[in-house]
């Protein structure tokens, strides 16, 4: 595939930042838009946090945390890493993220169809909000729920991640 991109030679570019573009991404999304079109300002702390909230849990922010974060003296990126630190520490972080890893994986309680009798899943699902929490490494998330059975030394949370593929 002679001219195809994806096999030409890597190139160093270097972007020039500015007013309306202080980082290379923004230069980059700056540069892709059709003409006419601007950039858009930035967000406000109150939208910032907002989207941040329910992006990584699924839940608006509480007016402490709002208000917070728009009190904090710190530069915008420091206090917006500490928003999205305390966010990444939340359980309702793992619980937003399993839900979404649930609907690709067709998760069901019921057996579905005409057979629509309950079952017991409640332990997998369970086991996705930890796995989500603790920032369990993807190939070991995968390992686990393909064949967590099948490993010598599995123990009862091996058998829970493996569960639903099972059924």
């Amino acid at each position: 595939p002679a001219g195809l991109w994806a096999y030409a030679p890597l190139r160093n570019v270097k972007l020039a930042n500015g007013p309306s573009n202080p980082t290379p991404i923004d230069t980059l999304i700056e540069n892709a838009l059709p003409s006419g079109l601007k950039v858009a300002p930035p967000a406000t702390r109150q939208a910032l946090i907002r989207r941040a909230t329910f992006d990584l849990t699924g839940l608006p922010p509480t007016p402490e945390q709002v208000a917070h974060f728009v009190d904090d003296q710190r530069t915008d990126k420091l206090a917006f890493a500490a928003v999205i630190e305390r966010l990444l520490e939340s359980p309702h972080y793992g619980e937003r993220w399993t839900a979404m890893w649930m609907d690709l994986a067709r998760y069901s309680d019921s057996k579905g169809y005409e057979k629509d009798r309950h079952r017991d899943m409640w332990p997998y699902r369970d086991w996705l909000i930890n796995a989500f929490n603790a920032d369990m490494p993807f190939d070991e998330f995968t390992r686990k729920q393909l064949a967590g059975d099948l490993k010598p030394d599995y123990r009862w949370h091996d058998l829970v991640a493996s569960m639903f593929h099972r059924n």
